[in-house]
């Protein structure tokens, strides 16, 4: 899912306070899991533990190379119990998701020392921070200073993580049509508020039905985020597109069966508050499997 809107719209400030990285008094409303408080202390630590967080500055040893970084990162992060035989098989994994088995002996570098270029950095700081197969990953615009070709390589990574069972949120600033094929969902603010939350492929016909259709042959992201401007400056603003999304919303979780069951808290999914063990179900009982074996 991908979290979009111009500067200052409140998009790095979402995934912050959905990834528990602001405090509760700083916060109106609360974040729920499975409709339980996700806030309070406890459930807190728990939804640190089964998630990840990659930050926009990447911070990385510029001497060591993308293969003793991801080490250092399985060696601190891992437990003990797991033996260096199977760090260093699930670093070669990594690397391979990763797409970086061409650079995997290559330096980090830096403005002194030619390392590996600025995508393939990204993807190690995304990889130092999944090397514990987390269910929830959260990064803050990873696509920003990348040129298209690496932008794009960046986020169909991520979609290879979202397609292995975890849920991958992001932040974007401006999506490239390519980019955008790759993105299932997305949630697009202005001034904090939400003008639409739904799938890529419904938002053309969201727009239509707000009177506003969509040019063929036009980026739809830019459609919508250059209409949300016009609309910020009219006497009217985005309140009808705000108010038309929160009718949607509302159709949509009354007509969602998952919404009738009896689902599990935090603390019911996750039986370890420190190493998830597996992806997040609805119910323990689905879970035939370990998502990632070779850690347990």
């Amino acid at each position: 899912m991908a979290i979009l809107g111009a500067s200052g719209s409140g998009k790095s400030t979402l995934i912050d306070a959905i990834a528990g990285r602001i405090s509760k008094e700083r916060l109106q409303g609360s974040v729920t899991f499975n409709g339980h408080e996700v806030l309070r202390s406890k459930n807190n630590i728990l939804l640190k533990s089964i998630s990840a967080y990659v930050m926009q500055d990447i911070l990385l040893f510029p001497g060591l190379t993308v293969k003793e970084t991801l080490m250092y990162s399985a060696e601190l992060c891992l437990p003990r119990t797991v033996s260096n035989s199977k760090k260093t098989e699930r670093v070669n994994e990594l690397i391979d998701q990763l797409g970086l088995r061409h650079a995997a002996n290559t330096i980090i570098g830096d403005e002194g020392n030619i390392g590996v270029s600025g995508g393939e950095r990204k993807r190690v700081s995304i990889g130092i921070e999944i090397i514990h197969d987390p269910a929830i990953l959260f990064l803050d615009e990873p696509t920003s200073g990348l040129d298209s070709t690496s932008a794009l390589l960046v986020a169909r990574v991520l979609q290879g993580i979202a397609r292995r069972g975890s849920i991958v949120i992001l932040s974007v600033h401006q999506p490239s049509s390519r980019i955008l094929s790759v993105i299932d969902f997305l949630i697009i603010l202005s001034e904090g508020q939400t003008v639409y939350s739904g799938s890529t492929s419904d938002i053309t016909g969201f727009f239509a039905a707000c009177n506003h259709p969509m040019p063929e042959n036009q980026n739809k992201v830019e459609f919508a985020l250059d209409l949300i401007s016009e609309l910020n400056d009219s006497p009217g603003g985005i309140t009808s597109l705000v108010e038309f999304n929160k009718s949607c919303q509302n159709m949509y979780s009354n007509n969602d069966p998952a919404t009738n069951l009896s689902v599990l808290n935090l603390g019911d999914v996750v039986s370890n508050g420190e190493i998830p063990k597996g992806k997040l179900l609805p119910s323990s009982r689905m879970v035939t499997e370990f998502a990632n074996p070779i850690l347990y």
